[in-house]
């Protein structure tokens, strides 16, 4: 999927608007594209970051009030940073944030919680930012060091879990999903080469032996032509059964047409 490097104005407005910055002055939004292979969201990131939803004392968050005066641009990772402020916007006056910051996660839609931005890109930050309520936005910054480092670390430990992974089950193989034969060379290993592998019975197992050892098939316990026997036999017991059911309710019929006609006679 194609994806690309873009910048944008965070103001007021609505996506893809010209803010207006505090001193009433009208700031063109700015959009730059560069091609590049592949976004790689949320690689390198742990799930408790990933589902950060609230502010914890070792963050920098920062309150900052619409419209902030500052350009947001995504990274290759899918990370947005601070590109540039308005030197007299409301971003610039915090004091707290500094060109090359990175947005780690930005205020929800309502309320004190936050939603977690790494590596969801440009397009969803913005659509976050639009769509709070009120004035004030939260904005959760790291520097690019501290992402680094924590990068670092995840992929340390992924290439430790995948190094495990190997130990225990192999090398990783490319099925062809007709032949079940490995794409790289040789036939893949199936559940069933294993010596004690068990197939699962049929849904219904009544009426069958257990499975041989040499072979993977169920034998009946009687023969066809035994069994169509039954079958016949079970028929014509169920065609003298519906004989008898048409006959009694017949009789019944006509006791109850006895009985009121004798009621009506008197």
């Amino acid at each position: 999927m194609a994806a690309f490097v873009s910048s944008f104005v965070v103001g007021a407005g609505k996506v893809g608007q010209a803010s207006v910055s505090r001193d009433g002055r009208r700031v063109e939004c700015t959009r730059r594209v560069v091609p590049k292979a592949q976004f790689n969201y949320n690689i390198y990131q742990d799930g408790a970051e990933r589902s950060k939803r609230f502010v914890t004392d070792g963050d920098r968050a920062v309150q900052v009030v619409k419209p902030m005066g500052l350009v947001l641009e995504e990274g290759q990772d899918g990370m947005c940073f601070v590109a540039s402020m308005d030197p007299n916007g409301n971003a610039a006056s915090t004091g707290q944030i500094q060109v090359g910051d990175i947005v780690v996660a930005i205020s929800a839609t309502f309320g004190d919680e936050v939603w977690s931005t790494r590596g969801v890109g440009l397009g969803k930050i913005m659509k976050g930012i639009s769509v709070r309520q009120g004035d004030i936005v939260t904005m959760v910054l790291e520097s690019p060091m501290q992402v680094a480092d924590q990068k670092k670390q995840a992929a340390n430990s992924a290439l430790n879990r995948r190094a495990e992974a190997r130990e225990r089950f192999g090398e990783r193989e490319v099925l062809d999903p007709n032949t079940w034969g490995s794409v790289g060379g040789g036939r893949a290993r199936s559940p069933m080469d294993d010596a004690s592998f068990v197939p699962a019975p049929p849904p219904m197992t009544e009426g069958y032996q257990e499975l041989t050892n040499n072979k993977q098939t169920y034998t009946p316990k009687v023969s066809e032509s035994e069994l169509q026997r039954q079958i016949q036999e079970e028929a014509a017991q169920g065609g003298g059964q519906q004989d008898n059911t048409i006959l009694y309710g017949s009789i019944g019929f006509g006791v109850g047409l006895i009985v009121l006609i004798w009621l009506l006679s008197q």
